[in-house]
């Protein structure tokens, strides 16, 4: 019985000895690097070299890219090649390549893809070869580039997007025979970017163009400054500035903040418009702008119009709309038909000098301004238009057709001026009368008659003159950090205007210190920053009493080249020196005046 048990379990461990033993196979995943699947078991280092990771987390799938890639096999497939059914973000660390030597991309994903670099050190280069029809980097979804450097060459496309192509806050060469980039579905590019390469290109549908309106095969797009100014609907910026519309009719210069118009236009929509403190509109020669259905030119910080070229502005809603500042026009020959010619909008002034301006509107001529001042020119036309409120009247309603010559009229009336402590020869008299008149008015004088040019303005003096200046703008905020400032105080509601706006941040925490007196370093730091702390062009320091550690260093040699101050000569400023009354209103009329 033994014996046959024995048997019987020899026999059965002998079957069992014949049954093929069953392992649990590794999960494939639908990538492959240089030809290589990518598995469970190898997708921590595909390739065995600490060059590629793959890591699938629920529906978004990453692949890091840490040291350079090249494959030359004869199969079709990319370098790293995809068919995820879904998104893969990329990762790159360091200076990373991936080349595909024979023909085929370097990159190819059938869904999203995204791409990103891991530290500014990190920099993706693609090379595709031959005439593969997919590019480079290719994804038959769309693709994201974002924050990150990315060069990609070879094939008809450099990147080539089945969907929308996003680039932001990234730096991207590309080059293909065809097209450089291409977005089936579009292209699109964060605010902070432009368009290098070419000079004047710009987005066309689904890729670049060049100023011709060809295909750029070769691109470089990067980070940007860009500036608060928009010409036919496109924002300027340090790349696009040198020629803005890409035909020479347009350029901007951030360090003298002019926009020169060397030609004619016509746009659908407002031409300019600008919130940029100090621009210059320079009329390089005579120029004619056409518009459809929108404004001319349209500010919303001080700007002006000078020649020596004749402007044209013709078919606006508004020839020029000023909304909330001064816009002047100086030396210019100007000539406006539209709706309205140049309009006024929350606590605006104009200011016109030495100028031939002619209005043609449906509606109204010069309307709807606080102020509205002529220096060295005067109204020839109609001859019973008179100012009034802000407007150009005519028998009570507002002028349709006005012509401002330069000169005087016969018995002109000059404007009264109360003080006797202040001479026609005086530098400060236009800024005195500016200041007198303003609208609303920035002071008022020591008394009826006594302006006091000598005297020293106080802190809370010159925070309230800007203030005015500037419309006396409501503080948004009641909140009050200075225990010497009580809301009783003329000066209480610029204070905390120019506190909350960065203007000032007092003396000290809980201080202001209204009633000391304003030094002139402190004038032009409160100008400076009231104006956004803007960039300068001429770094040259004249002022041996100016250091380059000095808080005040920047907003003095941009007052400077503001012609906002000259010194006190022509090496000292004189930054601890009392601000005087006469000081500080021309520095503001200036200002306001550029």
């Amino acid at each position: 019985m033994k014996k046959r048990l024995l048997s019987l379990l020899l026999a059965f461990v002998l079957v069992l000895s014949m049954v093929p033993v069953l392992t649990a196979s590794a999960a494939n995943y639908n990538i492959w690097i240089c030809g290589k699947t990518v598995t469970d078991d190898n997708k921590g280092d595909v390739l065995g070299d600490g060059a590629v990771s793959f890591v699938p987390t629920g529906s978004v799938y990453y692949l890091y890219l840490n040291k350079s890639i090249s494959w030359n096999n004869g199969s079709a497939m990319a370098a790293i090649n995809s068919m995820l059914g879904a998104e893969l973000r990329i990762v790159v660390t360091g200076d990373v390549s991936v080349e595909r030597t024979m023909n085929g991309g370097a990159i190819s994903h059938n869904n999203q893809l995204s791409i990103t670099c891991d530290g500014t050190a990190s920099k993706l280069t693609a090379i595709g070869t031959g005439s593969n029809s997919d590019g480079a980097i290719y994804a038959a979804g769309g693709i994201g580039i974002k924050e990150a450097i990315v060069d990609a060459s070879g094939g008809p496309y450099g990147i080539h997007a089945g969907g929308k192509l996003e680039i932001t806050e990234s730096t991207v060469s590309a080059k293909g025979t065809t097209s450089a980039i291409y977005g089936d579905g579009g292209l699109s590019l964060g605010s902070d970017m432009g368009v290098i390469t070419p000079e004047a290109g710009q987005i066309f549908g689904a890729d670049i163009r060049d100023a011709e309106g060809n295909r750029a095969t070769e691109v470089l797009l990067q980070p940007v400054d860009t500036y608060a100014l928009k010409v036919c609907g496109k924002t300027v910026n340090s790349a696009n500035c040198k020629d803005i519309m890409g035909d020479g009719v347009f350029a901007y210069d951030p360090n003298t903040t002019i926009l020169t118009i060397n030609g004619d236009c016509e746009y659908m929509g407002t031409m300019i418009e600008s919130g940029i403190t100090g621009t210059v509109i320079k009329v390089a020669k005579d120029s004619t702008l056409k518009i459809i259905d929108g404004h001319g030119i349209l500010v919303t910080a001080p700007t002006r119009i000078e020649g020596p070229g004749k402007l044209t502005i013709a078919g606006a809603l508004s020839s020029i709309y000023v909304n909330g500042c001064a816009f002047s026009i100086k030396d210019a020959n100007v000539d406006l038909n539209g709706k309205n010619g140049i309009c006024g909008e929350s606590g605006a002034k104009l200011y016109l000098y030495d100028s031939t301006v002619s209005v043609k509107a449906s509606a109204a001529a010069i309307s709807r301004f606080d102020l509205v001042q002529l220096n060295g020119c005067y109204i020839d036309a109609p001859e019973d238009a008179e100012i009034k409120d802000g407007n150009v009247m005519v028998g009570g309603e507002p002028a349709k057709e006005v012509k401002i010559v330069p000169g005087t009229p016969s018995g002109p009336v000059e404007k009264e001026n109360p003080f006797v402590d202040v001479a026609k020869t005086d530098y400060f008299y236009d800024a005195v009368l500016w200041a007198y008149y303003a609208k609303p008015q920035v002071t008022n004088g020591l008394d009826a008659t006594h302006f006091g040019p000598n005297a020293t303005c106080t802190r809370g003096q010159i925070v309230t003159f800007l203030w005015r200046a500037l419309g006396e703008p409501a503080p948004k905020s009641t909140a009050n950090p200075f225990v010497d400032v009580k809301e009783s105080d003329y000066y209480y509601k610029a204070v905390l205007w120019a506190y909350e706006n960065g203007v000032t941040t007092g003396t000290d925490e809980t201080h202001f210190a209204p009633n000391a007196f304003c030094k002139r370093e402190h004038a032009v730091a409160f100008l400076y920053r009231a104006a956004g702390n803007p960039e300068y062009s001429n770094k040259t320091n004249p002022f041996v009493d100016v250091t380059s550690s000095a808080y005040y260093y920047d907003a003095v040699l941009w007052a400077v080249e503001k012609n906002i101050t000259k010194g006190m000569d022509a090496t000292h400023f004189g930054p601890s020196s009392a601000c005087q009354r006469s000081q500080i209103v021309t520095f503001l009329y200036r200002f306001m005046n550029p």
